[in-house]
């Protein structure tokens, strides 16, 4: 799997999952507009990987 892939499957990811993490944080938060924020600040650009021996 190249490197183009793997971003095209976190994007897929991140569609697909986009309900079930807004609905979570909605859950933790209590609060829709507070859990839709959050959820948008977050984009599989933003993101990295974390692999053995990565620190954060």
């Amino acid at each position: 799997m190249n490197r183009i892939d793997v971003r095209e499957a976190v994007t897929q990811a991140h569609r697909e999952e986009w309900a079930r993490v807004v609905a979570a944080l909605t859950r933790r938060f209590g609060d829709l507009d507070i859990a839709e924020e959050a959820a948008a600040n977050w984009s599989p650009s933003t993101s990295r990987t974390v692999g053995p021996g990565t620190r954060r």
